[in-house]
């Protein structure tokens, strides 16, 4: 058994990187294609090409084709892919063929917050199959091993009842006629931290679930009312809506103990957010508070 370690990681091998990256960004995409002497494309090309949905994904198949013969020694050690839910199985095969042996890629997902339509794809999928037709990665779960695949048991980033609603809306679960999507195995739903209340998991019965109490810390219960965790409001008009946002910012900062840089507003519509965002800034200019839109004022990694 290795002992755990609060010791700080040895950041000379250790990079944090973009999926993409760019011309002012590291990223993997990027730093492989130079890697393979290959002209990185950049997000105009791989739109104009491939379409706004699929730019990222065509611009690693065409990486993935170009280093096929020739690509160079593999130059990572050890992988870890956050958030995988987003990214296209190309990816996923580049990170293979430029990781050395013995291929130590972990990769994080929640299948439950695509950016897409699509579900999360099988290893097979993932990384491609050898000249005989086997999954080049495969996971195992064998008795008294490490599991290789792994469903994380708690939440700590949101409340269950936050979380609830979340996947409530997300599955349609109140929609006439019925779900939106659903899983294929019912059973599923245990898995992600739900227990049963009454009824039965099985396809065409009703059931009521909730959250498990070990899914999630009790410091949401000991701090937190499900009142608290979610206020729904409807304003008559934009400018109201901004004016009571800018008015809340303003109490967190004098009276909740909360620093700018703790604040998130999300704008849900991305075609229009330079416009939603001017009528909230205007609301907090007026009350002495500087803001910034991410990626449009300042940059996409801006703080």
């Amino acid at each position: 058994m290795i002992p755990l370690r609060n010791d700080e990681p040895n950041w000379e091998r250790l990079r944090l990187l973009h999926a993409w990256g760019g011309q002012k960004q590291d990223g993997v995409y990027t730093e492989l294609a130079d890697h393979a002497n290959v002209l990185p494309r950049d997000f105009l090309y791989g739109k104009s090409r491939y379409g706004m949905d699929d730019a990222f994904k065509g611009i690693c198949r065409e990486l993935v084709e170009q280093t096929n013969l020739t690509s160079g020694p593999p130059i990572y050690d050890a992988v870890l892919i956050d958030e995988a839910q987003d990214l296209p199985p190309e990816f996923f095969r580049l990170v293979y063929r430029f990781t050395k042996e013995p291929k130590r890629i972990v990769w994080a997902y929640d299948e439950l917050q695509t950016l897409s339509e699509s579900v999360m794809p099988d290893t097979a999928e993932l990384f491609g199959k050898d000249n005989a037709g086997n999954p080049l990665v495969e996971l195992d779960n064998p008795p008294g091993r490490p599991r290789e695949d792994i469903i994380l048991p708690v939440c700590y980033r949101n409340s269950p009842w936050a979380l609830t609603l979340a996947h409530a809306l997300g599955f349609g679960i109140y929609c006439q006629p019925g779900l939106v999507q659903h899983f294929d195995d019912p059973l599923l739903w245990e898995e992600m931290g739900y227990q049963i209340l009454d009824g039965t998991l099985e396809p065409g019965a009703k059931v009521s679930i909730g959250r498990k109490p070990t899914s999630y810390p009790s410091y949401f219960t000991k701090f937190l009312k499900p009142t608290d965790a979610i206020v729904s409001i409807c304003f008559p008009s934009e400018l109201e809506q901004a004016e009571w946002i800018a008015a809340a910012i303003r109490g967190n900062l004098s009276q909740d103990e909360l620093e700018a840089d703790d604040i998130l507003i999300v704008l849900p519509t991305p075609l229009t957010a330079r416009n939603d965002a001017a009528v909230i800034q205007h609301a907090l200019a007026r009350r002495g508070i500087e803001s910034h839109l991410v990626g449009v004022m300042t940059s996409k990694v801006s703080t």
